[in-house]
């Protein structure tokens, strides 16, 4: 599981590659700004987008803060931050609307919410095997892709559904994965 593109305007894509992240400009065709990280070993696993507070998340396992933050303004990176209170290596990442919070996966079961700014927990989701997959639609619906499929309000323990085809955690990778390739095409 490696989510690495991602769409932070309508010409511009974020591409994670073997220890960088790169801005690239669509419409010109080349790279505007390039992240390095300190190894070419630590590729980032996941990559998040928030439009609302221009936070570009993204986890690699390098040493200290598992997932880190970095603004991207006038197709620059900014200086990355570490987002506390998150463990392992988060397979995906995904933010709500506001930017405030960040659900991810992890190397265990469940999805796990903190509030950006200080690391405090603000939600779990337990679920019975490990998340591949986080997507977020509607206003503050997140699609968790695990063993079972489940749709859950984002910060909501009371709104949750599940879907029961088993076969249907393949179907939804492959349509974001269609998706993302429509979109880069």
């Amino acid at each position: 599981n490696n989510k690495s593109l991602q769409f932070i305007d309508n010409q511009h894509l974020v591409i994670a590659a073997q220890g960088a992240i790169m801005i690239w400009d669509l419409e010109n065709g080349g790279v505007t700004d390039r992240l390095r990280l300190s190894s070419k070993m630590y590729s980032p696993r996941a990559i998040t987008w928030s439009e609302s507070t221009q936070i570009l998340a993204f986890s690699t396992g390098a040493s200290g803060s598992s997932v880190k933050l970095v603004r991207i303004v006038d197709n620059s990176f900014g200086p990355i931050e570490e987002c506390p209170g998150f463990q392992g290596v988060p397979g995906d990442l995904q933010f709500s609307r506001d930017g405030l919070y960040l659900a991810a996966t992890g190397d265990r079961e469940g999805v796990f919410i903190r509030e950006v700014s200080t690391g405090k927990a603000a939600g779990e989701l337990p679920t019975e095997d490990i998340v591949r997959d986080l997507e977020l639609f509607g206003e503050q619906q997140l699609l968790v892709a695990g063993a079972k499929i489940s749709l859950w309000t984002f910060l909501d323990e009371q709104k949750l559904s599940e879907l029961d085809n088993p076969d249907i955690g393949g179907q939804v990778t492959g349509q974001v994965m269609t998706r993302v390739a429509g979109g880069i095409a």
